[in-house]
């Protein structure tokens, strides 16, 4: 099985290319590379903060980054690109390894085990985790938590709900909770079928088996599980999204075959490329969510075929038609909106959702669709035709492989490295005295094509080409947000701090021009946009810098760089404070909308939210510069800055806080309080004289999480050690 993979993927891993298509080159690749960047190296410990995407984003805190899961340890020994191929594919073999043992442990033979593997790992659910990183660390363990969930339900002793614990919290330590949710669920249908003994006596076994073993796999991966829902509390996953945003990315009904026929509806990953492809009018945008669901149809035939002769295999039989009914029921959930009545429901629930995109649910049906493919081998076998069995695996490896082989598209690392673009704008940005890590860059996205992309012949039509032409667009080498506008509008259901959104939504509401003010008080200093007309659309406050051509790698008049005259640093200094009680978020946006009306001087007085700090702030009245910021250094754990003050006031940062009670101040080395600075950011209260403030993130219950994990691995280790012993004193009466 690792062999398979290897050879599948050996293009990342052996001749210096590195996976890039969609979310791992525009948000995950950048975000890494930064956050390992980190000049102390390993000595740093775990990055716990970037300040690569947006206004900065916690990682410790957010499952999807895995910077907690076991293979996360790669970035901190290897060359960056290498760690991230290596990450990506061992999961692949992971999963594959993890499936062929699900299969071995309900019964199947070595031959049929291995074709269930190879249907999952070269599958499409692992195929589009692949491109979504953060789906695929969740898949890899999710059949080991299946084989250890079906043995405790049929011998739930201690030991082996200890050993249900250990995948759970494997799974669940990296990755989104979808995958997750959809593991226990299939787990636990399939417990119901394999326990033994009366339907009462199974349920209530079945139940208690995967209750403890998730609250022990949830103890176990609380360093990472605790901080993720302390912040998620202050993101619009706490507020739920609405029935559009949670059945946006639904499974069309005419897109089921493509389950079973290959090719059908053309290749996704021609979207980029102009005119896009065949299927896309089947899509809610102009790519699928999961890039392939491709299960195979010669693994479908085989499910097919174990249904069919399932009364050969009695001890297999309820099993099989659970994991049957299973995979039906992935693809009834993912259908979302096209099923009658499911916007309805979903708008009538009492309760937020915080989970989206309904094409997520297919993910049940891969896990079900491998281990019946397995069984459906074993039922072929009762046929007597001599090498049946191998000749059949042998189909399934072969056709998965033929049609996705090259479908997780690879670049050269060398072409990560800083473009011309990105030179060009930090050169400029010295030249106006403006120091590195106090300006950020914003792309705008073309509205109604799908992003950034070439005209129609510009450039040749291959998935290499198109990136090399997007990854000049996008910048990220420069630590640049890698679209502030998406994160400014409400309606896009960015996961970003609701706060920032409730701020920034305010600002897009006022008139026109106004979206330059928020993106100057965000410290945007450049726009690249693909309109020639901004400036004229903004009145003046985005003024043309640079015409892209062919000396930044892209076609001429395809792009175009615009400064921003309304620019504020990321980092200030400032006296110009007004105090404000605790707001409700609707007056909070009242008075944001009000500052960006354009009423009054430019920047407009800080707002600083007082009572929470140990001291109130200084007094309103000074200069709206107090000092100026010398320098800003980035980190994996925070910001220092080294600041020189003319004027008590505070230092202000246009960097969204995650959670304020996760940010530590300190001036001089001395502990400083940290405020909250119109209604999203941060600051910090300042003397006269030359100071160095450090702002460390230190993800809230973290602390706590980690006496979770290790009260839970007391537990898991009393329950293997009393089965050890138990064992031992039954080995020794038998000899008596």
């Amino acid at each position: 099985m690792i062999a398979v993979v290897l050879a599948l993927y050996a293009d990342p891993l052996f001749v210096g290319r590195v996976f890039f298509y969609r979310d791992l080159g525009t948000t995950v690749g950048p975000v890494l590379a930064q956050a390992w960047a980190d000049p102390r190296g390993w000595d740093a410990g775990i990055p716990f903060w970037t300040h690569a995407i947006s206004n900065g984003r916690p990682l410790a805190a957010n499952p999807g980054y895995s910077m907690l899961g076991p293979l996360g340890l790669l970035f901190a020994h290897l060359p960056f690109y290498f760690a991230f191929d290596l990450f990506l594919v061992l999961h692949v073999a992971v999963a594959g390894c993890t499936m062929t043992l699900l299969a071995r442990s309900i019964g199947c033979s070595r031959t049929a085990a291995f074709a269930a593997g190879t249907a999952y790992a070269l599958g499409g659910g692992l195929v589009s985790a692949l491109v979504l990183y953060w789906t695929v660390a969740a898949a890899a363990w999710a059949p080991l938590v299946l084989a250890a969930g079906l043995a405790a339900a049929r011998d739930p002793t201690p030991r082996r709900v200890a050993l249900l614990a250990l995948p759970i919290g494997l799974q669940a330590v990296g990755g989104q909770p979808e995958p997750v949710v959809a593991t226990w669920l299939v787990g636990l249908a399939a417990s119901l079928a394999w326990a033994t003994g009366p339907f009462g006596r199974r349920a209530r076994v079945a139940a208690a088996a995967w209750i403890t073993g998730i609250a022990g796999g949830l103890a176990l991966a609380a360093p990472q599980l605790l901080p993720a829902a302390l912040h998620a509390r202050t993101t619009l996953r706490a507020v739920g999204f609405s029935s559009e945003g949670l059945l946006y990315n639904s499974l069309h009904p005419l897109r089921v075959f493509w389950l079973a026929i290959p090719g059908l509806g053309g290749n996704p990953l021609d979207a980029l490329r102009p005119g896009g492809f065949p299927g896309a009018s089947l899509l809610d945008g102009s790519s699928p969510y999961l890039t392939s669901i491709y299960i195979g149809i010669v693994a479908a035939g085989l499910a097919a075929a174990a249904l069919a002769g399932s009364c050969r295999l009695p001890a297999s039989r309820m099993l099989a038609w659970t994991f049957a009914a299973l995979a039906l029921l992935g693809i009834l959930l993912a259908l979302g909106r096209y099923v009658p009545g499911a916007s309805a429901l979903v708008s009538a629930l009492p309760f937020p959702v915080p989970f989206r995109f309904a094409e997520k649910a297919l993910y049940v049906t891969f896990l079900a669709v491998p281990p019946l493919a397995a069984l459906g081998i074993d039922t072929a076998r009762t046929l007597g035709v001599p090498r049946l069995s191998t000749l059949l695996a042998a189909a399934v490896l072969l056709d998965l492989a033929l049609v996705h082989g090259g479908h997780s598209p690879t670049i050269d690392c060398s072409e990560l490295a800083a473009p011309p673009l990105a030179r060009e704008l930090v050169a400029r940005s010295h030249g106006l005295g403006i120091a590195d890590g106090a300006w950020r860059v914003h792309h705008e996205r073309q509205r109604g094509s799908g992003g950034w992309g070439p005209a129609a012949g510009s450039i040749e039509p291959d998935m290499e080409s198109l990136y090399r032409w997007q990854l000049r667009m996008l910048v990220p080498p420069t630590g640049a947000p890698h679209g502030i506008r998406a994160a400014m509008e409400l309606q896009s259901d960015h996961l970003d701090d609701a706060r920032y959104l409730l701020l920034t939504r305010a600002a897009y509401s006022g008139p026109r021009g106004a979206w330059p003010l928020a993106l100057g008080e965000a410290g945007v200093l450049w726009v690249v946009s693909p309109r020639a007309t901004l400036e004229a659309e903004t009145s003046g406050a985005l003024v043309p810098a640079i015409a892209l051509g062919p000396e930044q790698g892209v076609p001429a008049g395809s792009g175009y760089v615009y400064r921003n005259t309304l620019f504020v640093p990321r980092a200030r200094i400032t006296a110009d404070i007004r105090h404000i009680a605790a707001p409700a978020l609707a007056e909070a946006a009242a008075i944001a909308a009000r500052r960006y009306a354009g009423a009054g001087p430019w920047p407009p007085e800080t707002l600083v939210e007082s009572g929470h700090g140990a001291a109130d702030p200084p007094a309103s009245g000074g200069p709206v510069q107090a000092g100026r910021v010398e320098s800003i250094e980035e980190d994996s754990r925070g910001l220092t800055l080294r600041v020189a003050v003319d004027q008590a006031g505070v230092l202000a940062l246009s960097d969204v806080p995650a959670d304020l009670r996760s940010w530590r101040g300190q001036v001089d080395g001395r502990p400083a309080p940290v405020w909250r600075a119109n209604l999203a950011y941060l600051a910090v209260p300042v003397r006269p004289g030359d100071q160095v403030v450090r702002l460390d993130y230190r993800p809230r219950g973290l602390r706590a999480g980690i006496a979770l994990m290790l009260a839970a691995l007391g537990a898991v280790s009393l329950a293997l050690l009393f089965r050890g012993r138990r064992a031992r004193g039954t080995a020794q009466l038998s000899r008596a």
